[in-house]
Parts: structure tokens; sequence; C-alpha cells
């Protein structure tokens, strides 16, 4: 059975986890922001050179508007509930959008909501439950342009 993108996208996220985590993180340390660059380049939706690639230049200081610009240049916006194992969430702590994960949809197989993200508060990139308070969090969701399209 020939496996689809988001799950190749879903198991190359998973390989970031327990990665330290790190401002500008590119690599073998990474922010919230270099994981989805660093999975994007290891599943091969974005090549070098391609939009997604814009998005490594963003300031020091979260800049919430900035990284909304970005995010719409290689996603579609959706809405909450046609949320899709792969598909990019937006979180906005102290009334800015600042912080990004992966959505993993039930991941265990527990019928519990994952996704993954380079976290600050556990100085790493963590599997995470996808509970209440982080859906409360939520101020955009996201799908890859590309993302269903066929593997050849």
């Amino acid at each position: 059975m020939e496996k689809k993108l988001r799950d190749i996208y879903c198991e190359n996220a998973c390989k970031h986890i327990g990665k330290g985590f790190q401002h500008l993180g590119r690599g073998e340390v990474l922010d919230c922001a270099g994981l989805l660059i660093e999975t994007s380049k290891d599943t091969g939706i974005y090549e070098d050179g391609q939009d997604m690639l814009e998005f490594e230049n963003y300031s020091n200081k979260p800049d919430g508007r900035s990284l909304v610009k970005h995010i719409h240049k290689f996603c579609n916006v959706i809405e909450m509930k046609d949320l899709k194992k792969a598909d990019i969430l937006l979180f906005a702590f102290g009334g800015r959008a600042t912080h990004l994960g992966i959505y993993l949809g039930d991941h265990l197989n527990d019928g519990g909501e994952f996704f993954i993200h380079a976290y600050i508060l556990q100085k790493k990139v963590v599997l995470t439950r996808f509970d209440d308070e982080w859906k409360n969090a939520v101020v955009g969701t996201y799908s890859y342009k590309n993302i269903d399209e066929e593997i050849l």
C-alpha cells in the first residue's frame, strides 16, 4: 500500500522528537518554525529556494503578522473542524500569534488528538496531547497547498 504524503510528513516530523530547542534553530536544534521547515525539506514538500525558505529569515522578536504572512505563502486556511494529520496549528500566547505545531491526529491510536512542536518550556521537540487548553490557544489552522498531491 502506498503511503500518503501526509503520513510521510508526520513520520518525518516525529523523527525530530527530542531534539533541543533554540530560537531560529535549524538542523540539530529547532524552534517551532524550524520544525516545519526541516520536516518540509525532509519530505520534499518544498525544495531549496522556494517560498518556505523565506520563512527562515524571521526576526528574533516574535511577530505574529509576519508569521501569518509567511504561512499564507505556502498554506491554505482551513477550519479547525477539518484538521487532518500534517496540518499546521498557529497558537497565540499573550495575545500574539507566535507558536506553530504540526497536527498528528490520533497518533497513539488511543482516541486522543496530538501535535508535535518545538516547545521552549520543555527545551525540546515534543509530542503533546491536543487538549482543550491548547485548542483554546489556536488562532489559525492551515494545510500545505500541495500536501494532497500524488506521490510519484
